[in-house]
């Protein structure tokens, strides 16, 4: 995603939210002229997506995935897991609520270290990476659609 259309984005969330971009600046701690010149297509940095995600209360990935420092995310099956989770009980869709949690906060941190590596590869070369990455990704989700037809 190229960055005016971050800023596109940025803007949609900000008037469905109804937040002014003075409020996101104090909510989030970001200059106004800074969020300003993000809206215009200037290139947001991992620290001020941060912020916006705290403010805007929305999943950091949701952020860096707009802002293209993610690569998208391939589509979920919604319609099993309803299945799935509709089959069980209470109990059993509690634990499961509980695992998913541990790895989503797994998943955050391994999040941070990767964006942390992630600033310091020179601009040059990082889509040589993401798209290694990629790679990699779709060749696992590949690899577990095989196991799971099984």
């Amino acid at each position: 995603m190229e960055n005016k259309d971050f800023g596109d984005w940025l803007r949609d969330i900000l008037v469905e939210q109804g937040i002014t971009q003075a409020e996101l600046a104090r909510k989030s701690g970001v200059s106004d002229a800074h969020i300003s010149r993000i809206i215009s297509g200037y290139p947001p940095g991992k620290d001020a997506c941060q912020k916006f995600a705290e403010a805007l209360k929305m999943p950091r990935e949701v952020i860096f995935r707009a802002a293209g420092l993610l690569l998208p995310r391939p589509e979920l099956e919604f319609e099993e897991w309803h299945y799935i989770l509709s089959q069980l009980s209470e109990r059993d869709r509690n634990d499961l609520l509980f695992l998913a949690r541990a790895r989503l906060e797994k998943a955050d941190q391994e999040l941070n270290q990767f964006l942390d590596a992630y600033e310091q590869i020179p601009l040059a070369e990082r889509s040589k990476y993401l798209r290694e990455a990629q790679e990699i990704i779709e060749s696992g989700l590949k690899e577990m659609g095989a196991k799971r037809a099984k």
